[in-house]
């Protein structure tokens, strides 16, 4: 029996290692035939085929786990190692800007004025770093975020510019490492699995690991690491007032977590706008006695807004970025202002058809009724960047653990279709999302799912 027992154990590590390579393989084929970004795409295309497999002719056994398994190592360390060549050099951007605001925050109670930026930008000798888009973006500019927001920033002023970057991509990476283990916990508690299932394990490993551009904020440096996990926090505790802390705290990360606000005000979630509110007395206090009052006036008599060079939404994958591109491919019978209109007027229509279904939402699910409010303020939000995509994966988790078709195939297939959108448009992913999250009810009418997910820790 022991024998058997390791001969067992040994064609079971060779299956591990078939699919480890197998997955290896496509990869690497995918990589050189395809886009950047389609082997993630060609990749889960043979997943789904396995999948089919596995559903068509109930296929449930240990080779096909030990296969998925093999898939999940491999992805998981191509995962490793993009995040560890992530440390191979310092990024103008985002980095050398969240650098030059710590810096300027630290020298300097006017951390609006563009002068300061000049003057410090040249002490720091950042010219040979630097392009002449950062000049123009960054320097020109001063501070572009609401004056808490440097409290986010101020840490790095503290440090040389090496020290410094080794110190926040080390505690990006550890925020991204820990909002997989979230993710999973959230998908496992949806599906009522456990981490002694290990084959619960495959499918949102799968999905997280492929999910579109999933390493690029941290090539960029950027906090949307840390946004995702508090994210996730005020979702496991969306029926809880401590949500209106997260909320607080995240719209010094990115202003556009304000849009979550709008949720609690709409479901008189009084307990949870109280504590929202005071958590932002709290925080507007701490950035008033650290950086002066000052600040939070000029923010509004001079905005940085107005200094940011229009091309610069050219690159957002927001709806008014999405709108700008379309003016400029058409300058001829359109002009800026009109487009302006025109995203003012959809934006209300966005907000306004998000309110119309709420109720209806809610009635679903508490959590399904919040997250169509990511999605939201990713489109409405005019500096959307591509990046920012990753705080997506909580709705993709969610919206496959309702099961609106009959088989997991299927349901694969419809990630699968989002994924492909993804690698080409991430307007047009999160439009899509939002979409599917409008017409969820109808979707559930149709195929007669009947069931409600609560998720709170109070």
């Amino acid at each position: 029996m022991g024998l058997n027992s390791l001969k067992l154990n040994a064609i079971n590590r060779l299956w591990i290692v078939a699919g480890f390579f197998a997955t290896f393989v496509v990869h690497k084929i995918a990589r050189f035939v395809f886009v950047q970004n389609a082997d993630t795409i060609v990749v889960f295309f043979c997943c789904l085929c396995l999948f089919y497999f596995v559903d068509r002719y109930k296929k449930n056994d240990a080779v096909i786990k030990n296969i998925f398994t093999g898939v999940v190592v491999f992805l998981a360390i191509s995962f490793l190692y993009n995040l560890s060549y992530s440390y191979l050099h310092i990024p103008e951007w985002d980095f050398l800007c969240f650098y030059l605001f710590a810096k300027a925050g630290h020298s300097s109670n006017d951390f609006y004025n563009p002068e300061v930026y000049t003057r410090v930008f040249n002490d720091l000798n950042l010219q040979t770093l630097t392009s002449k888009d950062f000049t123009a973006e960054v320097v020109h500019v001063g501070f572009w975020y609401p004056a808490p927001s440097m409290l986010v920033f101020i840490i790095l002023a503290f440090f040389d510019l090496q020290t410094g970057f080794i110190i926040w991509q080390t505690l990006i990476i550890l925020f991204l490492l820990i909002d997989i283990i979230l993710l999973t916990w959230l998908y496992l508690f949806y599906t009522k699995s456990t981490y002694k299932q290990s084959a619960a394990l495959i499918v949102p490993l799968i999905l997280v690991f492929l999910f579109p551009n999933l390493t690029a904020s941290i090539f960029f440096s950027q906090t949307i690491s840390l946004f995702l996990l508090l994210l996730l926090l005020l979702i496991i505790n969306i029926n809880n007032w401590k949500a209106g802390i997260f909320v607080a705290v995240l719209v010094i990360v990115k202003p556009l977590a304000a849009f979550f606000f709008l949720y609690f005000v709409f479901f008189k979630k009084w307990k949870a706008v109280a504590a929202a509110a005071i958590a932002g007395i709290v925080i507007a206090a701490i950035t008033a006695l650290t950086f002066g009052t000052q600040n939070f006036i000029t923010y509004f008599t001079s905005p940085p807004t107005n200094r940011i060079p229009d091309f610069v939404y050219l690159e957002c994958s927001s709806l008014f970025g999405a709108l700008r591109r379309f003016q400029q491919n058409n300058a001829t019978f359109i002009s800026v202002s009109n487009i302006k209109i025109v995203y003012y007027l959809l934006s209300l229509f966005f907000v306004g058809s998000t309110f119309f279904v709420l109720r209806k939402l809610h009635k679903v699910s508490p959590v399904l009724s919040f997250i169509i409010f990511i999605p939201l303020a990713l489109i409405v939000y005019p500096a959307t960047l591509f990046h920012y995509n990753i705080m997506m994966i909580p709705v993709v988790l969610f919206l496959f653990t309702q099961k609106i078709f009959s088989n997991i195939t299927l349901n694969l297939v419809a990630v699968f279709l989002l994924y492909l959108i993804g690698v080409y448009d991430l307007f047009l992913f999160n439009l899509a999302l939002w979409a599917l999250i409008i017409s969820w009810p109808l979707l559930l009418k149709k195929t007669g799912n009947k069931q409600r997910v609560e998720l709170s820790l109070a």
